[in-house]
């Protein structure tokens, strides 16, 4: 009996092996994390939700158009990019946990630093060659403190850099200055924002004007006017015009985050903050008033957003459901991933026979139909909870079929 099913095993992986298989899509998956190149325009960097693997790095030179994996980092989960401003083949990948990893061959193959305690997110300075900066926490044996890690080898060695060391909180932000070197902000828990001027040396808090309570999620600072800044909190936009001394309300949002100035334009800029769903948000006047553009775009799940290096009216998207990009600002966004198939597909049911009809779910996502045997797929209407579907029945119609879903266990 085991010689017998030994060789069924064998023959069975024998036919499968032999068998031809084309991907069919739907294009996308969880993305991650991405990161747009200063140095080429069109040049895109993507890393998809791999767990339990190791995070495979996607790189794309013709805008989204299409994709092709690059390489792999000794990461499952990268939840940051990076490409460095002065060096074109090389880039930072950021997991969860104290590692930051580095390629110096555009992503083909990667290296790996410790951090001195636990990172949040990564910027580069574009003024100083080879400086780094994470925001983050670090325990000194009592507490958890907020930190700034610096490096100024790309990464290879790294300080810690604790604005109040006598207070508790975690890092959430940080941005580098695009005029002044070494003037950097660190934003964390409890409206805690800090300013240095010397890289991380010295600090002074900076946190008049914001609410108290929330964590400051994100910071930019204006390209062509560094005395402007902008911090994301629970509670909207909010903007200084005098390097972070005073703080107003410039947008009032939920749940703001991720505002950021184009680098082309310092009159645009571009964020997520929740309305009646969670949106795009654009400013075209640095920042000081804010709008909601139509159709625009509503993030269904989780997005990090990026405005585009080379193009102030371009912007891109990271989502659960692949990479978008906008050209006109805002207004309309178009699917970047044409053959970025990275979905995981736990049921498919099929229409009647001949009918060229399927339907399937993709796992977080929703769920897709064809009715061209895949040569196009089209996102369906979504469900009113998590859209895990673990199993897919239909009852046949003329052209239109009822779908029964399971999810979950009901």
């Amino acid at each position: 009996m085991r010689a017998l099913m030994v060789l069924l095993v064998a023959t069975l992986s024998a036919g499968v092996a032999s068998a031809a298989w084309e991907s069919v899509g739907p294009d996308g998956g969880n993305i991650v994390a991405m990161a747009l190149d200063p140095h080429h325009a069109g040049r895109v960097f993507a890393a998809p939700y791999d767990y339990p693997e190791n995070a495979r790095v996607f790189v794309s030179t013709d805008a989204g158009a299409s994709w092709r994996e690059q390489g792999r980092v000794s990461d499952s989960y990268v939840t940051t990019l990076a490409v460095d401003p002065f060096a074109a083949d090389r880039l930072y990948a950021m997991g969860r946990g104290n590692l930051l990893h580095r390629s110096t061959d555009n992503g083909s193959t990667w290296s790996s630093s410790s951090l001195p305690g636990q990172g949040t997110v990564l910027a580069t300075d574009p003024l100083a060659s080879g400086r780094l900066y994470i925001a983050g926490y670090y325990y000194d044996g009592s507490a958890y403190r907020t930190a700034l890690y610096i490096s100024t080898d790309n990464g290879g060695n790294w300080t810690v850099s604790l604005p109040q060391p006598d207070t508790t909180g975690y890092g959430y932000s940080v941005a580098a200055d695009p005029v002044d070197a070494g003037t950097v902000y660190l934003g964390a828990t409890s409206a805690q924002l800090y300013k240095s001027t010397d890289g991380g040396e010295t600090w002074e808090r900076r946190s008049d004007g914001l609410p108290t309570g929330t964590m400051v999620s994100g910071l930019s600072v204006n390209p062509d006017d560094n005395r402007i800044v902008l911090a994301t909190t629970s509670s909207g936009f909010y903007r200084s015009t005098n390097g972070g001394e005073r703080w107003t309300l410039a947008g009032s949002f939920s749940r703001a985050q991720g505002a950021m100035f184009s680098p082309a334009d310092g009159q645009v800029a571009y964020g997520l903050a929740w309305t009646d769903a969670m949106r795009v948000c654009i400013s075209t006047d640095a920042g000081a008033t804010w709008t909601v553009p139509s159709p625009g775009y509503v993030v269904l799940k989780t997005a990090s957003l990026h405005a585009d290096p080379h193009d102030a009216q371009s912007a891109w998207l990271n989502t659960q459901a692949g990479v978008c990009r906008t050209t006109d600002t805002g207004s309309n966004w178009q699917d970047a991933h044409s053959g970025l198939r990275l979905t995981r597909v736990p049921a498919m049911a099929a229409g009647p026979d001949g009918s060229r009809r399927f339907y399937l779910s993709v796992n977080g996502v929703g769920v897709f139909r064809t009715t061209d045997a895949g040569d196009s797929w089209l996102r369906c209407a979504d469900f009113p909870a998590c859209d895990n579907i673990s199993g897919i029945g239909v009852a046949y119609g003329t052209s239109v079929d009822a779908l029964y879903a399971l999810e979950g266990s009901g």
